[in-house]
């Protein structure tokens, strides 16, 4: 049986490359290609992949800690699952959309379509693909550890 450690560090790498890859098609939008380009870093790539580790840490992160306190509150997991990423997904449209043009990091309106309709179409596939990848997860490891 793997260690807790082993099995976040994988479903951080796995979910970061998941979402990353089918999470891509928000850089057709140039208003979205705008809010990557004024990150910290000089090249929207780095943006992006810096932006979607982040995202993706922190919901692994809310997740373990979802599975570590399951043993005291009784929720189930999947439920804390599905939670944990609806609220991030609408806590990301929230940030993307409100909080970034508010401080003028960002004009969502500027040009092309509104960036705050591609982010909330963003989030929503976030939700999908998420539930996807997890289902796959759940899967590969009922394949890896069943004892028949």
């Amino acid at each position: 049986m793997p260690s807790i450690l082993s099995v976040a560090i994988g479903s951080f790498v796995g979910l970061w490359l998941g979402m990353g890859v089918l999470c891509l098609p928000i850089l057709v939008s140039s208003s979205c290609r705008r809010l990557f380009d004024s990150g910290p870093f000089d090249h929207i790539a780095f943006n992006y992949v810096g932006g979607m580790g982040v995202f993706t840490f922190i919901h692994v992160v809310l997740i373990f800690a979802g599975a570590l306190v399951n043993y005291v509150v009784r929720v189930q997991i999947s439920w804390w699952f599905l939670g944990v990423t609806l609220v991030l997904a609408g806590g990301g449209w929230i940030i993307g959309s409100i909080v970034v043009p508010r401080y003028g990091w960002w004009q969502p309106t500027e040009s092309g379509l509104d960036g705050r309709i591609v982010l909330a179409v963003v989030a929503i596939w976030y939700e999908v693909c998420t539930l996807i990848l997890a289902a796959l997860f759940a899967f590969a490891w009922f394949l890896a550890y069943y004892p028949g």
